[in-house]
């Protein structure tokens, strides 16, 4: 699969190759902000598809001090994942010092996060909340497509103790 063949409208799902969607029609994203650019219109639906996007964000505090930062998005272009395609949806998963949450807070993962992808917007809604679930129990949250992605808890907070817990 060539990256980006396929985009889909975030508010109908109507799903439009490459060659489809540069034809639609452009609009501003924001004409007063024209630095945002320009986005297309679906027209299925008349949505924008820079709206109307799924985003679930949501925070969990774990021990020393440790936050996990969960976010899933509609990608709206589809991206390929474990050698396979059609994958519109993502979460991805931060561990950060609690004292900033959000984008300022330092990451304390080596160099990488968490990635999983979903293909259903369902497929998206479950797996954030099923992360959230095992990050709340304090379990390890295993991803079953890609064993090698493994939340290490004992690792994360011998981690967490080197930088701040000293």
């Amino acid at each position: 699969m060539t990256f980006g063949a396929r985009y889909k409208c975030p508010r109908c799902n109507a799903v439009y190759t490459r060659e489809e969607y540069d034809a639609l029609e452009s609009t501003w994203v924001d004409p007063r902000i024209p630095e945002l650019g320009r986005t297309r219109i679906c027209p299925r639906c008349g949505s924008k598809f820079s709206e109307n996007r799924m985003v679930l964000k949501d925070y969990v505090e774990l021990k020393h001090g440790v936050v996990a930062e969960v976010s899933t998005v509609d990608l709206v272009m589809e991206h390929e994942w474990n050698g396979d395609d059609g994958y519109f949806y993502e979460t991805m998963l931060w561990f950060r010092k609690n004292e900033n949450k959000g984008e300022e807070a330092e990451v304390i993962t080596p160099c990488c996060e968490v990635v999983i992808r979903y293909k259903t917007r369902e497929e998206a809604v479950q797996g954030h909340k099923r992360i959230l679930e095992a990050l709340r129990k304090g379990k390890g949250y295993r991803v079953t497509k890609v064993p090698m992605l493994t939340v290490n808890y004992d690792q994360l907070e011998k981690i967490a103790r080197g930088r701040w817990l000293k």
